[in-house]
């Protein structure tokens, strides 16, 4: 029983690691098959010359689409990335202040030296919340932005 158990936490963990490749699996075209040939064929031009005319699965106007979907992806990817760790870093730094505050004031012992770790802290949360600002806002680095070019 406590095997399963186990595996269910692994999985649960392995779970919240892949959420990040998502919008790249999900939305991409392997470059393999973008750039896949379905026919070559051999053309004999005046003058007795032979070439070889290639076909591709998908039109210019295709691949370049299905590029560009790849590159809005793989930056969608990017910043959502970006915002995980942000809110994390905002999560960790409340949860920390909120400690160190609550161990200082309702504690006989003398936690004063902590105080001390109150403007790093508030310092990391801070730009912690810029970045999720800046990602968040209509700039050209936005989710937003990124979602209506796809």
């Amino acid at each position: 029983m406590m095997e399963e158990a186990d595996s269910s936490n692994d999985v649960n963990k392995n779970s919240s690691i892949t959420m990040d490749d998502d919008f790249e699996a999900l939305l991409s075209v392997p470059i393999e098959i973008i750039f896949r040939e379905i026919m070559q064929t051999q053309i004999i031009i005046p003058g007795g010359k032979r070439t070889n005319q290639r076909t591709f699965l998908f039109s210019k106007s295709e691949v370049t689409a299905l590029l560009r979907v790849a590159m809005l992806a793989s930056e969608l990817t990017t910043t959502m990335a970006m915002v995980y760790e942000a809110l994390d870093r905002v999560r960790k730094g409340n949860m920390y202040l909120n400690e160190i505050i609550r161990e200082a004031t309702n504690s006989n012992h003398n936690y004063g030296y902590l105080r001390a770790l109150l403007p790093i802290i508030a310092v990391h949360s801070e730009t912690a919340k810029d970045a999720l600002t800046n990602v968040t806002s209509d700039t050209n680095f936005s989710i937003s932005r990124i979602l209506q070019e796809l």
